[in-house]
């Protein structure tokens, strides 16, 4: 009987720790699952976080803007009015023009028309910008000032103050070549309805961007406005 029961305890004395040991490859095991559907949640939460960063961050750089958030121009932007305005109402009267297009489609900023006469053209008037011009659609239209008045321009003023395409050729009065010096006509100072005034293409990208032949100054032609 001793013998017997020495034998059961030692029984029971070895089947014990392999119980326990059992128990611990279990819960290691549900340990690891534990942590891969843990890790699974976080990088599937992570990637959902990327992807919605990345759509925002598409969809902001859409359409142009002039500055950082500290008001710094980082671009100036450009458009064709959608509108037209008669040859004979005045440098100022353009410029107004320019503006309040600007204004009615809120871009905010200060704007200027690229229009020229005796004494008074874009080379003269405008900031030699070291920034890139680009329409108000984003497209960049020249790297730089220089760019912008070397005659070739790297797509055509064709978009609106709301970022529309126009259809069809628009012409524009500038009065200047596409150097922003060379005075050519300009409806007697544009003050005039009878004569010529310089007009440029909305299609072009050589210098006929800004002169492209004469057009009668009774005429309404629309004009490229340039952020100041």
């Amino acid at each position: 009987m001793a013998h017997s029961l020495d034998r059961g305890i030692a029984l029971v004395v070895v089947l014990t720790p392999l119980a326990v040991a059992c128990g611990d490859s279990g819960t290691g095991a549900g340990g690891a699952g534990t942590g891969t559907s843990t890790s699974q949640a976080t990088g599937s939460t992570s990637s959902a976080s990327s992807s919605t960063t990345a759509q925002s961050s598409s969809s902001t750089s859409a359409s142009a803007t002039s500055s950082t958030g500290s008001g710094v121009l980082t671009q100036r932007r450009v458009f064709i009015t959608s509108g037209t305005i008669a040859g004979n109402l005045g440098l100022a009267a353009m410029e107004a023009f320019c503006q309040s297009s600007a204004d009615a489609a809120s871009l905010g900023g200060t704007w200027q028309a690229w229009v020229g006469m005796a004494n008074d053209v874009p080379d003269t008037r405008f900031t030699h910008g070291t920034i890139p011009y680009v329409l108000v659609s984003g497209t960049q239209i020249a790297t730089d000032w220089t760019d912008l008045v070397d005659g070739n321009l790297a797509t055509s003023i064709g978009v609106d103050e709301h970022g529309t395409a126009l259809a069809a050729d628009s012409p524009s009065w500038t009065g200047v070549g596409a150097d922003g010096t060379t005075v050519g006509g300009t409806c007697n100072g544009w003050a005039t309805t009878t004569g010529n005034g310089w007009y440029g293409s909305s299609l072009a990208t050589n210098s006929e961007w800004s002169f492209q032949g004469p057009h009668l100054c009774s005429m309404k032609l629309h004009l490229y406005c340039f952020e100041k």
